[in-house]
C-alpha cells in the first residue's frame, strides 16, 4: 500500500513544493489499481500535508492586502500578486473541500 509522499518538511518547504509533491503522489496513485479504502487515506494524507502550505498562502494574501491597503504596495504590482494567490487558493479551498480558505 503507497501513501501520499510528503514533502521532506512540509512545514518549511515552499508552499509550491509541498503541493506539487502531494499533486504528484495523487497523480501516481490514480495511474495504479487501488483500492477505495487506500484512495480516502491518500486523500487525507494529502490534506494534511497541504494544510500548512494553504494557510502560508492565506497568510501571504493577507500581507499582501494589508500592504496595499497601507500604501506600501502600488495597484499593479498588488493586482498580479493578490490576483495569483487568490486563484490559488480558490483551486486549494475546491481541492481540499475547505471554505475556509478561499479567498475573498
Amino acid at each position: 500500500e503507497e501513501g501520499v509522499a510528503a514533502a521532506p518538511d512540509s512545514a518549511r518547504s515552499p508552499p509550491s513544493a509541498v503541493l506539487g509533491a502531494a499533486a504528484d503522489a495523487l497523480e501516481a496513485l490514480a495511474a495504479r489499481p487501488f483500492r477505495l479504502e487506500e484512495y480516502g487515506a491518500a486523500w487525507a494524507e494529502s490534506e494534511a500535508t497541504c494544510r500548512p502550505a494553504a494557510d502560508a498562502l492565506a497568510g501571504a494574501l493577507a500581507q499582501v492586502r494589508a500592504a496595499h491597503a497601507a500604501g506600501a504596495l502600488d495597484a499593479a504590482p498588488y493586482a498580479a500578486v493578490e490576483g495569483r494567490l487568490a486563484r490559488a487558493l480558490d483551486l486549494l479551498a475546491r481541492g481540499l473541500g475547505d471554505g475556509g480558505h478561499r479567498a475573498g
